[in-house]
């Protein structure tokens, strides 16, 4: 044998290697292969608190996956109010195409919301995620569904549901649908079944796997086999848990059940039939999560699989199995969500209500029963599509996405588009200016009534600040008390100044310099003054803003650059008094 050939051989060999560690990854990772009832219950035993999780217990575990314990600035001062300090990076950045940046504001907003999935205190909403065009709404969801699917691939947010295996010759076989089907048509069914031996395929509506134990055996029975443990306790107790007891199995596998239980004669049997795969969210194909776009078809036939209900009803000995779903059934314990609230998705809206109020939905004669996250996006002008419609008022929970309002998320978002290192080229604090005149286009240029009330004489402040304290409303917004607050009033920040403060930016940020126009400006800015081959001063950013030959300018009062100048230069002076009296070899 030639060198050459023992080369590729030798070659072909590593590579062949290669692919199989590959698909030990995979087959790892996947966890394909159906387990039975049996075995099931012994997860139920061993891991309650991973079995029973149904779309809001998931959300709020993946949440909390991707998102480490918050800091509060105030932690042991009774000036706490849980304004909080979120690393969203693994959630929003992480893996992404497209990051997305959260400020401290919609961080704790959204950190809220999510604590209620846990408490149960919004069961049967709508979630309106709403913001002006350039917010990065669409960013946001993407991202979020996104990190969702990967999440149920992995062992922390592995999703259970039916697996029905039925055993064909113990039922009978097929042998009378030869005289309905032709012999290549019969042909293709029976090589649809494994060995020939078995009948398979999921519930169609995500069934969870608990719920084929009939509701009124079902409390006595996991009294039974799960342990005494605190999970226990809250799964009897909490409400978050109620769906265990509550909830009934889709038609679909209800009247599979009873087929089965007539032919068979023995629960146990039937049991014996019923396996449990992992339920792992596919957006591609609808399964889990699906988005629908305002211009997407609005699909409103029944799902149905005639060949497989034809197997059904043969192999049974019944007419009375429907195989028929709705487009619903397939985020059922999922996430159903539409990308702005235009053109056809304002009849899905509509179509919601029925569902989101009562959890039910006819498909043609048959009762199906939905319980999905329902999520959508909304732009401020199109709200008017269901504000004033009564029967919505009290179904939709609106949370607001303005544009970003502190001004270090705008610098990180200049670094994500323009690389890390273009700080460098600025003289310290100047990167940090252009993002605080960023900002003030989006905030209202009046004072505030509570910093008013907060802060008896403002004009003791005027050398740091601009006439309407933009500039401290926006320190505040990010958590931070500048040092030039006195004593006195630094003891007057209360905690319910704190919370009327943060109370008022929820007005703030639905007009001004969009995400977009802001990076279109600053990639104007860096094209004029990086090439100087010197460092960006403020100069440089006065002179820029300072224009008016663009509309876009127009958004930045000349008082604001003027105050936020002033500033600068004051601190410059103090780091300078502080070198020369605080001098150290650094």
């Amino acid at each position: 044998m030639s060198e050459k050939i023992k080369e590729t051989k030798h070659k072909e060999t590593q590579e062949l290697r290669m692919l199989k560690e590959l698909v030990e990854m995979m087959d790892d990772k996947e966890q394909r292969k159906p387990i039975s009832f049996e075995d099931f219950l012994k997860t139920v035993r061993e891991k309650p608190r991973l079995v029973f999780r149904d779309i809001f217990q998931l959300f709020y575990d993946m949440i909390h996956y991707y998102i480490p314990e918050g800091r509060d600035d105030f932690i042991a001062s009774e000036k706490s109010i849980g304004f909080v300090r979120y690393d969203f990076s693994k959630l929003f950045k992480e893996n992404c195409d497209n990051p997305y940046f959260a400020d401290r504001l919609f961080a704790n907003r959204f950190m809220n919301l999510v604590k209620s999935f846990k408490k149960r205190t919004l069961n049967n909403h709508i979630f309106m995620f709403e913001g002006p065009p350039g917010s990065g709404k669409s960013t946001f969801l993407n991202n979020l569904l996104f990190k969702l699917e990967q999440f149920t691939r992995l062992k922390e947010g592995v999703m259970f549901k039916t697996f029905w295996s039925l055993e064909i010759e113990k039922l009978g076989g097929f042998d009378s649908l030869e005289h309905i089907f032709d012999k290549k048509a019969l042909k293709h069914i029976r090589k649809s079944s494994r060995n020939n031996k078995y009948l398979e395929f999921s519930c169609p509506n995500h069934d969870h796997p608990i719920l084929q134990i009939p509701k009124e055996y079902r409390r006595e029975f996991l009294d039974k086999i799960i342990p005494e443990s605190e999970f226990k306790h809250n799964l009897f107790n909490n409400k978050e848990y109620e769906w265990v007891f509550e909830d009934t199995a889709c038609s679909i596998c209800r009247s599979i059940s009873e087929s089965l239980l007539d032919i068979l004669g023995n629960p146990l049997e039937v049991f014996k039939m019923i396996y449990v795969r992992h339920d792992h969210f596919n957006r591609q194909f609808g399964s889990g999560i699906s988005i629908f776009n305002p211009g997407d078809p609005v699909y409103g036939k029944p799902i149905t699989n005639n060949l497989l209900q034809q197997q059904l009803n043969d192999l049974l000995n019944t007419n009375s199995i429907e195989f028929t779903h709705s487009v619903y059934a397939k985020t059922n314990n999922g996430v159903y969500a539409l990308m702005d609230i235009k053109e056809n998705n304002i009849a899905r809206l509509k179509n919601l209500h029925g569902i989101v109020s009562d959890g039910v939905h006819k498909v043609m004669l048959t009762e199906e029963r939905i319980k999905s996250l329902f999520m959508g996006l909304v732009n401020p002008e199109d709200k008017k599509h269901y504000e004033n419609v009564e029967s919505f008022q009290d179904r939709i929970v609106s949370v607001k996405i303005p544009y970003v309002l502190d001004y270090n998320t705008e610098v990180e978002i200049f670094k994500e588009k323009f690389g890390y290192t273009i700080e460098d080229k600025f003289l310290p604090n100047v990167l940090k200016n252009i993002a605080k005149i960023i900002v003030s286009s989006r905030l209202k240029h009046e004072i505030s009534p509570t910093i008013k009330k907060w802060i008896k004489d403002l004009s003791k402040y005027k050398q740091y600040q601009d006439k309407n304290n933009v500039l401290l409303k926006m320190d505040l917004y990010t958590g931070h008390i500048p040092n030039w607050i006195t004593e006195e009033d630094l003891k007057n920040f209360t905690a319910e100044i704190r919370k009327n403060i943060l109370k008022e930016a929820e007005k703030e940020g639905e007009t001004g310099c969009s995400g977009r126009q802001s990076i279109k400006l600053f990639n104007m800015f860096i094209t004029k003054y990086s090439t100087l081959n010197k460092p960006i001063t403020m100069e440089m950013v006065t002179d820029f803003f300072s224009k008016d030959n663009d509309p876009v300018f127009k958004l930045f009062t000349k008082d604001f650059i003027t105050s936020i100048t002033k500033l600068y230069d004051y601190n410059i002076v103090q780091e300078i008094k502080e070198s020369i009296y605080y001098y150290n070899k650094e």
